[in-house]
């Protein structure tokens, strides 16, 4: 987990809301998508997300609380069973210059 990212996790939606925080917020989950479907590293994702993070996969009906049962769905679930030539096109908007989200 990187600083920036570090810092990141644990502060509000309010303070994520501030322009640095937006360009903050978009590193952290450019970093998360990279780790899920580019290095496809069950550890790597988990360092982007808060302790107390939460997925639900509502499609498949799975996720987890924390990081114990995250560790669980991103090694089992979710990172092992995406096919190997899975391309990732991120359709995301840029976060880096505050434009997208003010």
């Amino acid at each position: 987990m990187t600083p920036t990212s570090r810092r990141l996790a644990g502060k509000s939606h309010e303070q994520a809301g501030t322009k640095r925080g937006r360009h903050r917020l978009g590193a952290v989950v450019e970093n998360h998508i990279r780790h899920e479907f580019e290095t496809r590293s069950t550890e790597d994702t988990l360092d982007t997300m808060a302790e107390d993070a939460y997925v639900d996969h509502v499609p498949v009906l799975t996720g987890g609380t924390g990081k114990a049962e995250l560790r669980e769905f991103y090694a089992t679930h979710f990172i092992p069973r995406m096919p190997p030539d899975l391309e990732m096109v991120p359709n995301l908007p840029d976060y880096r210059d505050g434009s997208a989200c003010r």
